[in-house]
């Protein structure tokens, strides 16, 4: 078991020398270039000015014509993520193989839900969702953490797109497909120290006392803080805080290596084994064999410092990525697509604006000395005001207006053109945007189903980046919560309030079993997506409506547990507690219904023993007396009845009858048989003629 105590820098000016020649490596191979594009596609997102080149901005305000901005890429992205928002997805376990039960993927499941909910998930998944919408690509980084447990617990945190460079010669969405992924931080001396230790801290600093030239960084793009863009180097000492650049490289290696085998055949590498725990495992029988393994290395260092340098504790990259539109290595968000429509629309607005400016201040042509009360001065800053007042001298020509520049033909039609083109390229649709006016709710949730198939991809993309998570953040919690420990579970109750469900994880037991063993068993990963919450709700609550109208007995917490109230759980919880005490008439009135249906149904089996018993009487008598079969073939078919099989009704017996034969005795339990009654009450009566 690997424990923060293990995790201890090694110092090597070779590897970090090495390291920092792969992030040179990324920088030219395209990483320069993304990091450009990025900060381009957010400046559009933003807006604030940001989507006009300051050079041409500047040119056109000194001419006096304006530059608006209609920032229509921000409402297109903040309406996708409203639908990633709204579409979340649950997740479950399925056991595959070892110890692995249903009960048993139960709590896996649960586990894992509580670690996502406390590292807050849902708001990461949305700025990941946001970093790949707008720059192409996001990161999570799933990693180990100390902090709160020695043994370990998950860590979710959140990249920025810009300080990870993926292996420019790969081309698969899964990072397990990479060769290598690069991190790259800002980080201070402190951070170092309380990391990777004094040691380690002390070494950094001397390098800060003797180095001024740690790589060139001309080319890097700024990073978004709360602070202003002043331009840091990759090495600083600003306002007394000395900064340095971290290199986190992690990279596969395919090495022979000695690994622990379990009985079931699990392979755990030795060194990522503690000493005790591998006594334990060995006295199991556990076996020790050498064998090719693929592993994860990590060589963490600044420019010429090693800060850590080896097997990762985790079996993957801690990198799990968010690429919206990917094709075979090329990414691409919802903004790149918008700049073009986004520049034509700001350029054609700001046209027609200016067109009616000058329309309404476009001068005067008047004869030199004609106009007594204004000045030429004046009349040019005060031409075109409201309710101007001109005094000619007598006998002068009246001035005239100058005609202005009419409004290019089409432009109003090249201005909703460029509109539709962003709502195109971005997948945001009119019926995302506006359901419409005077129709249904069914019909508007329709339109906007439909207009949903437009953001597919990244949906279906975010559902793979969600698997990818999921699965490792199980191999952690498998790996590292080891110890017992007790956590509470958060479920929402029949009420709508949260419950807090007591669990104790890795318990020994008396007999030696462990009772919920994090570590035991293999798991399939399940995820379900549930659909936008409005949408559901409304759905779940029609159709207990339309159940109760159709008669179904439905209780009213029902429906109220279905409903859109603010305060449903607090009246979930009135209903139940005031629900009115079972009524006995009514209890007496489905007691009598299911009597008299069982009554019905004991009635219909003592016809259908009567008809079986009377027939086998019948067809003993015919066997006795064969010639009385024709008779009784005729007689039936007069009386109308519908022979069911082959012609005759009653056919004579085929075997030849023994002249001995003796009538069977009537030994029906309740009834006589109808042959033997005849058409009188006596018994004595019937077709044998009153025979004994």
């Amino acid at each position: 078991m690997t424990t923060q105590e293990s995790i201890t820098p090694g110092i090597s000016s070779d590897a970090a020398a090495e390291n920092w020649r792969w992030y040179e490596y990324t920088e030219s191979r395209g990483h320069r270039d993304y990091c450009a594009q990025a900060k381009k596609n957010e400046r559009y997102y933003l807006g604030k000015g940001g989507q006009w080149d300051p050079a041409v901005r500047s040119a056109l305000e000194s001419e006096g014509r304006p530059c608006y901005e209609v920032n229509e890429l921000k409402a297109a992205v903040n309406v996708a993520t409203g639908y990633q928002i709204n579409n979340r997805m649950e997740v479950a376990l399925y056991p595959r193989g070892g110890l692995a039960d249903s009960e048993q993927a139960e709590i896996k499941a649960k586990v894992l839900r509580q670690m996502l909910d406390n590292e807050q998930y849902k708001w990461k998944e949305t700025q990941v969702w946001l970093d790949g919408a707008i720059q192409q690509r996001g990161y999570f980084d799933v990693d180990i953490q100390f902090d709160d447990n020695l043994a370990g617990s998950l860590s979710i945190d959140v990249l920025d797109p810009l300080d990870v460079r993926p292996d420019p010669d790969a081309s698969e969405y899964d990072p397990d497909k990479w060769g290598f992924v690069i991190i790259t931080r800002w980080q201070t001396l402190d951070w170092i120290r309380e990391t990777y230790g004094p040691e380690a801290a002390a070494k950094v600093e001397a390098r800060f006392e003797s180095s001024d030239n740690w790589g060139d960084t001309l080319h890097d793009e700024h990073r978004n803080s709360f602070g202003d863009e002043s331009g840091v180097n990759a090495y600083t000492d600003k306002g007394g805080i000395r900064r340095c650049r971290i290199i986190d490289r992690q990279y596969w290696v395919y090495e022979m290596t000695q690994v622990v085998v379990s009985p079931e055949g699990d392979m755990t590498p030795r060194d990522s084994v503690s000493d005790d725990d591998y006594a334990e495992a060995v006295a199991a029988g556990w076996v020790t064999i050498k064998r090719m393994m693929k592993r994860v290395k990590r060589c963490v260092s600044t420019r010429d410092v090693v800060l850590f340098d080896s097997y990762s504790p985790i079996d993957n990259f801690t990198v799990v990525p968010f690429f919206p539109i990917f094709r075979r290595g090329q990414t691409a968000g919802m903004i790149d697509d918008g700049i073009s429509p986004q520049d034509m629309l700001n350029k054609a607005i700001s046209q027609f604006q200016h067109v009616i400016n000058t329309s309404a201040n476009s001068g005067w042509v008047y004869e030199q000395g004609s106009i007594v009360n204004k000045t030429d001065a004046e009349m040019e800053d005060s031409g075109a005001e409201t309710g101007l007042i001109l005094v000619t001298r007598p006998g002068a020509p009246p001035p005239t207006k100058i005609r202005p520049n009419e409004v290019p033909s089409g432009i109003d039609r090249f201005i909703d053109w460029s509109l539709r083109s962003i709502r195109d390229v971005t997948g945001i649709t009119e019926a995302m945007l506006d359901p419409g006016k005077n129709q249904s709710g069914v019909a508007i949730q329709a339109r906007q189903f439909i207009a949903q198939q437009q953001l597919a991809v990244p949906l279906d993309n975010m559902a793979r980046t969600r698997h990818m998570l999921y699965t490792r953040s199980l191999k952690i919690i498998q790996k590292f919560v080891t110890d017992e420990r007790v956590i509470r579970i958060a479920e929402k109750g029949e009420t709508g309030e949260t419950e807090y469900q007591p669990i104790v994880l890795n318990k020994q037991m008396d007999d030696g079993s462990v009772a919920n063993d994090m570590t035991a068993g293999t798991y399939d990963i399940v995820i379900t997506e549930k659909p936008m919450t409005v949408t559901w709700e409304n759905s779940e609550f029609e159709q207990v409506m339309e159940m109760r109208k159709a008669g179904i007995d439905l209780p009213g917490w029902v429906a109220i547990k279905h409903s859109n109230l603010a305060d449903k759980g607090e009246l979930l919880k009135q209903q139940k507690e005031e629900a009115p005490p079972p009524d006995p008439l009514r209890e007496a009135e489905v007691a009598l219904k299911q009597a008299q249906v069982g009554y019905a149904d004991a009635k219909a089996t003592a016809k259908s023993v009567e008809s079986q018993y009377s027939a086998t009487t019948a067809a003993s008598l015919i066997a006795g007396n064969p010639a009385i079969a024709p008779l009784a073939d005729a007689m039936l078919r007069s009386a109308g009845y519908v022979d069911q099989d082959q012609a005759p009704v009653i056919p004579a017996p085929d075997a030849p009858i023994q002249t001995n034969a003796r009538m069977a005795e009537n030994t029906h339990p309740i009834f006589p048989p109808n042959p033997d009654r005849g058409m009188t009450a006596t018994p004595q009566a019937g077709i044998n003629g009153g025979q004994q």
